[in-house]
């Protein structure tokens, strides 16, 4: 089942976040503290996505998202921050939350979305492009 996350919810995901971070490996660090903070504001936020996949009582995945906008425009655009399922859990509801994240993009009169693909994991692109998504910019990281 996919529904919009609630208070009870941020244990769930913060624990999730973690296994995210554990994946993506060493140039990310994950801090509990920070983690339950950003949750218990993104919420009830009007300017954040933050939806769950649930199966059997139990959160299984997560998308969070935000709206912004660009330096150069009025263009309003939906940014995925964080998409996450359990490794078990991946397929076709992972999907469900990414339509949903759109639909809310929509809603919120957006022009773009923004998807993220850590490349790292498991290259998403073939995924995005069949949903209508174009490449247009690569993130590099580096620790300092």
């Amino acid at each position: 089942m996919i529904r919009k996350a609630t208070t009870e919810d941020i244990f769930s995901i913060a624990v999730l976040g973690r296994q995210f971070v554990r994946e993506v490996g060493e140039e990310f660090s994950f801090d509990s503290e920070t983690a339950i903070r950003s949750l218990q504001m993104a919420i009830p936020s009007d300017q954040f996505f933050l939806w769950v996949s649930e199966q059997d009582g139990d959160v299984v995945g997560f998308l969070a998202g935000t709206l912004s906008g660009t330096l150069f425009s009025k263009d309003k655009v939906a940014s995925e921050l964080v998409w996450y399922m359990d490794p078990a859990h991946r397929g076709s509801e992972a999907i469900k939350l990414v339509n949903k994240f759109e639909d809310w993009a929509k809603a919120n009169g957006c022009n773009r979305v923004s998807m993220a693909d850590v490349d790292l994991l498991n290259s998403l692109s073939s995924l995005y492009e069949r949903k209508g998504y174009k490449l247009y910019e690569k993130a590099y990281v580096k620790g300092i």
